[in-house]
């Protein structure tokens, strides 16, 4: 079975918009902080050759939140689209300075646009309607023929840090978030065909459960520190 190629975004040094309702910190203290995405090792599965070509998504409302406070900090509120980058590369996106704090967990939501809400990409809205916008793209080839599948799908994610991270004046950290877009087209070890309809919920419900540990990676390898 041809191998599937395996995505990997880097989503580093997202900037922080804002902060919590109490102001923790000055927009100007020097806390340097680098948020990241990477992807899992490829998902074993028989039935079917599946291969990504591409993949972009549309994301919204990325907020990290304080320990022991749960204290919301926005990090960046979007809409925004990140295209995926295949071969395991960084792909940087945005930097600035975040509250000094100890942060526990993720949020954010995977974005399907309103009707008439301005968005990066007029690729993930063909028209008004829910049917006619996505907050995932994707083209690729399953069993030789070409596919392009789109996800109608808002889904809100939370992602818990492995260890509770500390952000200090000492030193830039950055947080990498694992994603596995290999698993979004496999059921049970079996490659799904995107073409066919009835496989839409379970390839929706993949990629949200694809977003899945975060933790402290300053080095950028994809892998805790």
């Amino acid at each position: 079975m041809k191998k599937q190629i395996v995505s990997a975004l880097v989503l580093a040094a997202i900037a922080f918009t804002g902060c919590s309702k109490e102001n923790v910190t000055s927009p100007t203290d020097p806390a340097n902080f680098s948020f990241s995405i990477a992807s899992q090792s490829p998902v074993q599965k028989t039935g079917g050759t599946l291969t990504i070509e591409s993949a972009k998504i549309l994301l919204k409302n990325i907020r990290f939140h304080q320990f022991p406070s749960d204290n919301g900090v926005d990090v960046k509120v979007g809409p925004f689209a990140v295209t995926l980058n295949l071969n395991g590369s960084v792909n940087q996106v945005a930097a600035s300075n975040v509250p000094i704090g100890k942060y526990d967990r993720i949020r954010f939501r995977l974005h399907k646009p309103e009707d008439f809400e301005p968005i990066p990409d007029q690729e993930f809205r063909d028209g008004e309607g829910g049917q006619l916008r996505y907050s995932v793209i994707v083209r690729g080839t399953y069993n030789g023929q070409s596919f392009v599948y789109k996800s109608r799908q808002n889904a809100s994610q939370e992602i818990r840090l492995s260890t509770p991270l500390s952000v200090t004046n000492d030193e830039i950290v950055n947080v990498t978030l694992v994603v596995n877009p290999d698993s979004w087209f496999v059921r049970n070890g079996q490659a799904l065909d995107p073409t066919v309809p009835g496989n839409a919920q379970t390839i929706d419900d993949a990629i949200k459960a694809s977003f899945s540990a975060g933790f402290k990676d300053n080095d950028r390898n994809g892998r805790p520190d």
